[in-house]
Order: C-alpha cells, then structure tokens, then sequence
C-alpha cells in the first residue's frame, strides 16, 4: 500500500500559550517577532466622555482596548516530532510565557472551526455575577460556536470572565478558553465551605449545649 499524503507529514495547527499575568501583549509581540502565526483577539470599545477640568465642558473620544482571552495567546505551529520539540522549549524558555494548554504532556491543539469563531465572533464583557457562579468543577454546556451543545468540565475561571475548559474532541480532552456567556451550568462543582459561615454553625452549636 502508498504511504497516504499526511503520513509523516509536519501539520501546523493551533495551540494556546499562557503568558504571566499582564504579560500577554509582550509575549505576542514576542512570537511575531520571532516569526510565529499568532493569534490575539482584542476588544475596542470607544466612548465619549466628559473632561475633568470643569470649564472645558469638552468631551473628549477614548478608546478602550481588553485582550478577549486575558493572558493566553493563540500560537500556529507545527509541535509534532523532534521539531517540535524544539518549538515547544523555545516558547516556553520565552521571557513571560507561563506555558501551554496541555494534555497530558503535551500542548493540545485547538481545531480551526474553533479558531475561526473566535475571529469572527465579539461578545460583550461578563459581570461580577456572572463570574461568581462558575467554579471549577463545574459542567456546563457550550451555547455558542462549532462545539454548541456538548458538556465541559471547567478548570478554573479568571477575573476578567474566561473559563478555562476541559472539553472531550474525538476521545482526547482538550483544553480551551471560553467567555463566560458562551456557557450555561448544567451541574455544579463542588465547593470548599465558606469559613465565616463555618464559623458561625461552630458557634450556634456550642451555644446549644452550654
């Protein structure tokens, strides 16, 4: 039998680095620089507001820029074999990069339908509320995009209202950034207790059997 056309083949897909906290402009910048496909999704939002200085009585127009991801940044590369191998240290050794979304031992790739959303798709930023219902643990259900319908399992939430998900693609776990209102809850997690209520069902159960 032929060797079929990808066999052996190097295949660049997409990847998700994590930078320090803050540091994401600067890693990006970093991978351009260093000749990678990156991708890092911004938010604009203009507005018009009023000067401080009271007798100006001028608005002026501002212009409000938020990474839609906080500090992960979408990488093109191919990682696969002793190649990318290389790659793979070469990113991490990068001054503010934290490292990859990882399965296991290796960084996951993102499937491109994914990719393309992401590109195409601009969602409002999430409230303090609705950050606060999610914990990790927690299974939701996508609503939104090329995996709408299927069940996650969340890792952990950041401040700025990104899940970081672990979703099963073709049988292999596949972590992914995801907002806040492209999920819904189906079950929640479960929760460490919360002290100050400990404390005080302590209290109410001593002042019962004194």
């Amino acid at each position: 039998m032929g060797q079929s056309a990808t066999e052996g083949e190097m295949v660049e897909r997409w990847y998700v680095v994590e930078a320090y906290e803050g540091k994401d402009e600067e890693v990006a910048l970093r991978l351009c620089a260093a000749g990678f496909k990156m991708l890092r999704p911004v938010d604009v939002k203009r507005s018009h507001v009023r000067e401080k200085l009271a007798r100006s009585g001028r608005h002026v127009r501002r212009v409000t820029k938020r990474p839609r991801f906080g500090r992960y940044v979408f990488l093109r590369a191919e990682l696969d074999g002793e190649q990318g191998a290389c790659t793979i240290r070469a990113v991490k050794d990068m001054r503010g990069v934290f490292g990859f979304l990882e399965s296991g031992e290796r960084p996951s790739p993102v499937p491109d339908a994914m990719i393309d959303f992401y590109r195409e798709f601009n969602p409002g930023a999430a409230s303090e509320t609705e950050i606060a219902r999610y914990g990790a643990g927690d299974r939701v259900r996508i609503l939104v995009g090329p995996f709408e319908g299927l069940v996650a399992v969340v890792e952990g939430v950041d401040k700025i209202g990104l899940l970081r998900v672990l979703l099963d693609i073709f049988g292999r776990p596949t972590p992914l950034p995801i907002e806040v209102g492209h999920v819904e809850l189906v079950e929640q997690g479960r929760r460490p207790p919360i002290k100050s209520a400990s404390k005080r069902c302590a209290n109410r159960e001593l002042a019962q059997m004194a």
